[in-house]
């Protein structure tokens, strides 16, 4: 009590930049608590939420994953998670590097008003006189609440039909987060490489469970070792999902919701609606080892 008395009185009688300071760093922290805003259309880099500048980390593909048509008819959608990951958003395209937004970058949309909570949609227009290279133009959206995130682009003329990008599969291996995935098939896009998976895992899956797992805001129960071992099993596999798969599926999906008692504020982060039905053999790691031990010891005790 009297350590709480003692607090109290010496904030008090702090100096007014002390107040200022202390003030600053209390806002951060609850700006950083319950923001969260993602790009959702054009696919990008990272599907989470990230402040990262300038691109929510990610990796950018070697070529481009999205197709857009110059001189319109291409749909940005910004989706606000909860709570500061609100604000105004500005796209910029740039045929350089992701470095480059300043320098070399086209603003196609500056301060464009988004929701409190809930997803934008909006068209912007692509000028004829940008050039991208072989791996595409990046596309910067940024929210005024500095959440960032990246997509890759090839500009098209006017009404050329847009083939479905292709996915691959590649072997995973050197994973240090997702080490349950070391040796299986996994689904990425065209463009990243075998040797790209682990620097992708530490600006995915690894970031983003590092991001909620302490953060009541998003997860309430994250102390509880079958929530962690929920999310990071879903962290692993939205970044990383089955061969043949886009995102991850429905039983794993289910299995966080049933293991972490999400806030009831960042539900929408969590959307398990359009996972697919059926998990491929690529993913069902867990359910093979559970009976694999079961198998072995029961093989053991018929061995006594």
């Amino acid at each position: 009590r009297r350590f709480s008395i003692q607090s109290k009185l010496s904030f008090i009688f702090a100096s007014p930049m002390q107040k200022v300071i202390v003030s600053l760093v209390l806002c951060a922290l609850v700006a950083s608590a319950l923001g969260h805003a993602v790009l959702r259309s054009p696919t990008p880099w990272n599907t989470q939420p990230s402040k990262t500048a300038n691109c929510g980390g990610g990796t950018a593909p070697g070529s481009p994953s999205n197709s857009w048509y110059i001189g319109g008819g291409n749909t940005i959608s910004w989706q606000v998670i909860a709570g500061d990951g609100a604000g105004p958003i500005t796209v910029t395209i740039t045929p350089g590097d992701q470095n480059s937004f300043a320098t070399q970058g086209t603003v196609l949309l500056a301060d464009y008003p988004s929701p409190g909570v809930g997803s934008v949609s909006v068209d912007v227009v692509v000028p004829n006189n940008i050039t991208c290279p072989a791996r595409g133009c990046y596309v910067q959206v940024r929210s005024s609440s500095a959440w960032y995130s990246c997509s890759s682009v090839e500009l098209l003329p006017a009404g050329t039909p847009i083939p479905p990008k292709p996915r691959q599969c590649l072997t995973a291996n050197g994973l240090q987060y997702c080490t349950m995935l070391n040796s299986r098939k996994v689904g990425v896009a065209v463009g990243i490489t075998a040797t790209d998976l682990p620097k992708y895992e530490l600006s995915t899956a690894s970031t983003f469970y590092q991001s909620v797992i302490n953060n009541p805001n998003v997860i309430i129960n994250g102390a509880e070792k079958k929530c962690q071992d929920a999310l990071k099993t879903y962290a692993c596999l939205d970044a990383f999902p089955a061969c043949g798969e886009t995102r991850i599926c429905s039983f794993w999906c289910n299995n966080l919701i049933n293991n972490c008692q999400i806030n009831a504020t960042h539900a929408a982060l969590f959307d398990c609606t359009d996972a697919p039905n059926t998990c491929s053999p690529a993913s069902s790691f867990k359910p093979i080892s559970v009976l694999f031990l079961i198998a072995m010891g029961l093989a053991f005790f018929l061995a006594l």
